[in-house]
């Protein structure tokens, strides 16, 4: 049997899908105590501890958020940097705005793909063939003039 839980008040509620004014049962979110239809408990029960586990890492997140700031604060970027290194490159390829550099005409956006203005693409790949920032371009696409 499916359920619809949600949250109202100190509890997490099974409602059914179809007779969505019925519930089946509650669990409250901080005891785990349960009154209800046993058919919803176990349900219930792996929505509490996916709530108390998401709760429990904002926490974190929101506490070694208040630490970067201090950090930050100091001008001291060594534990940020050591965190840093443990995010995937693409994370913190997304994380970076796309850079138009005027010199070249082109943007290139850290997912290595360049925008290249008013050039082929046979022209911009013999410009930036020897440029470390270009070892691995995915696709070049050219814009307009």
């Amino acid at each position: 049997m499916n359920f619809k839980i949600v949250k109202k008040g100190k509890f997490f509620v099974a409602f059914d899908l179809v007779d969505k004014k019925r519930s089946y049962g509650k669990i409250h979110m901080d005891t785990g105590r349960f009154i209800g239809d046993t058919r919803c408990l176990v349900e219930l029960s792996k929505f509490q501890e996916t709530y108390k586990e998401e709760t429990y890492k904002q926490e974190i997140v929101d506490k070694v958020l208040e630490e970067i700031k201090k950090d930050v604060a100091d001008g001291d970027m060594t534990a940020i940097e050591e965190l840093l290194k443990f995010l995937p490159i693409k994370n913190l390829k997304d994380y970076l705005p796309e850079v138009l550099d005027k010199r070249y005409k082109y943007k290139i956006n850290y997912s290595r793909e360049v925008i290249v203005l008013g050039k082929s693409e046979d022209e911009a790949k013999d410009e930036f063939k020897d440029d470390y920032i270009f070892d691995e371009i995915i696709s070049i696409k050219k814009v307009g003039d």
